[in-house]
């Protein structure tokens, strides 16, 4: 046992070593799915945080090269139960204690993740140190106290593309922290990627010629597009997926505001408000929507355990948003009927 976990509230966890050895401090998350750990530690949502996997075995089928969300590991930190260092798994290249540390990314495994998980439920969000387990309860307190928690924001200032043979349709994606398998899926479905940095102007956004545009993913207080989707509203098909549907939101006249934990899994049920029909949602939502009396937007999907607004639509912008993913949902396709509509209005 030779590595520390020390929480702002002055509680401790001794545990073992794993990935890099390195020190460092930034928010706690949890998340609580049962598989998907490779796609977690570079989910851009989770960008220089620290992670924790409540599920309890974590390793098991290692790291395969197709598998990422980015283009490299978002987390600060990683804190599991039990870590597997023997993956069974054909498809496997690396385990996962080789990629963090290639990284320089510190994992803590063997510490009681039930325990840790009920005070994130009961305190709310923790920041947190991985340290060496020499250091004392006293000075990791001041680590915390002097370290500033590290910014959310992904840095992306480049353009890039992801085409498709024979495209349909042709969009734009503004980078809030856009997850890889976004943009697989718009390919799969035939529309050619433009990914571009989210400080991208409207002239520039316009003068791509694209078919829709879709603000996507990122941490939701980090950057403020308001005005560009308020100045995009009715000129192209929009939509807002993951984080950024709360942008669509707060531009439409609605509030925004934090749970006490958020939710961060793979299994939450969301309710397509017309239909009344349930699909199991992968969430990471640490905010929610409050809908203003005034506001345009149509509900489209809710939390069925909060009953928070996760969908929405304002159907004379040609705008629709989600806070979820969900494949069954249907939402790109929705949006590519979006698309198509728009192309035979304006023709």
């Amino acid at each position: 046992m030779d590595r520390k976990l020390i929480l702002n509230s002055g509680v401790e966890f001794i545990g073992k070593a794993f990935g890099a050895t390195t020190e460092c401090v930034s928010t706690l998350v949890y998340n609580s799915s049962m598989v998907g750990y490779q796609e977690l530690i570079s989910d851009p949502e989770y960008y220089n945080r620290i992670l924790l996997l409540s599920y309890p075995l974590v390793g098991n089928y290692g790291i395969t090269d197709d598998d990422y969300e980015a283009k490299s590991l978002t987390i600060k930190g990683l804190i599991v139960r039990e870590y597997n260092d023997k993956p069974s798994n054909f498809r496997y290249t690396k385990t996962l204690a080789e990629v963090l540390e290639d990284a320089h990314i510190p994992g803590i495994a063997a510490i009681d993740t039930r325990m840790l998980m009920r005070i994130l439920r009961d305190q709310g969000p923790q920041k947190a140190l991985i340290t060496d387990c020499k250091t004392t309860l006293k000075q990791g307190l001041q680590i915390l106290e002097k370290t500033e928690v590290p910014s959310y924001a992904v840095p992306n200032k480049k353009r890039w593309y992801s085409r498709t043979a024979n495209p349909q349709f042709s969009v734009a994606v503004v980078d809030y922290g856009v997850a890889l398998s976004l943009i697989r899926s718009l390919n799969q479905k035939g529309c050619n990627v433009t990914i571009i940095p989210d400080d991208t102007k409207i002239n520039d956004i316009l003068a791509l010629s694209a078919d829709g545009v879709i603000f996507a993913g990122g941490y939701h207080e980090n950057g403020n597009n308001i005005g560009l989707i308020k100045a995009l509203q009715g000129k192209l098909p929009i939509l807002g997926y993951g984080n950024a549907h709360l942008k669509i939101a707060q531009a439409n006249n609605c509030k925004v505001k934090s749970y006490k934990l958020g939710y961060h899994g793979s299994n939450y049920p969301v309710r397509n408000t017309k239909s009344g029909k349930v699909f199991v949602s992968a969430q990471k939502n640490d905010f929610y929507v409050v809908k203003d009396n005034k506001s345009p937007i149509v509900v489209t999907y809710e939390n069925v355990l909060y009953k928070s607004i996760v969908g929405l639509k304002i159907l004379k912008d040609h705008v629709i948003s989600s806070q979820f993913i969900s494949e069954e949902a249907g939402v790109l396709d929705d949006f590519i009927a979006l698309m198509s509509d728009f192309k035979k209005e304006v023709q």
